[in-house]
């Protein structure tokens, strides 16, 4: 039996709204886990025709196939996307990730000293290299 395994990584048109639009339109801080800072291929496009014509091609039997964007961005990108397309400051709360809980109960320092405190991300950052979201439409 042949096998592909197609593997994208994150829907940019999904859970961003979800995560950060969602939050930042309500004017409220948005929440990430972890620090925010790990770059992730986001997919901003429907993979159906990607995924069709992969299966169709016999070099793509038994590989797995990452899907991705063209530029990695981090959570923190894109919040600041969104700050940039509101015209204001978004607030940031970020929570340990497992893997930082399960690394501070394993030390002798508490997880509050490494959770980070809520932050704004400015407007004018140019890290996010032409990343680019469109809030939804309030009629």
């Amino acid at each position: 039996m042949t096998w592909t395994i197609l593997q994208p990584n994150l829907y940019l048109d999904r859970l961003p709204m979800a995560v950060v639009g969602g939050p930042a339109l309500a004017g409220q801080p948005v929440t990430l886990v972890g620090e925010g800072r790990r770059r992730h291929s986001m997919v901003a496009v429907d993979v159906t025709a990607y995924a069709v014509a992969a299966l169709q091609q016999q070099q793509a039997q038994g590989q797995t196939l990452v899907i991705g964007g063209p530029q990695p961005v981090s959570w923190r990108d894109v919040v600041d996307a969104f700050a940039r397309e509101l015209g204001n400051d978004i607030p940031v709360r970020t929570v340990p990730s497992a893997s930082q809980s399960r690394a501070c109960q394993a030390s002798s320092a508490t997880c509050s000293k490494r959770s980070t405190p809520t932050t704004l991300l400015s407007t004018g950052n140019p890290a996010v290299g032409g990343l680019r979201l469109q809030p939804p439409r309030v009629d």
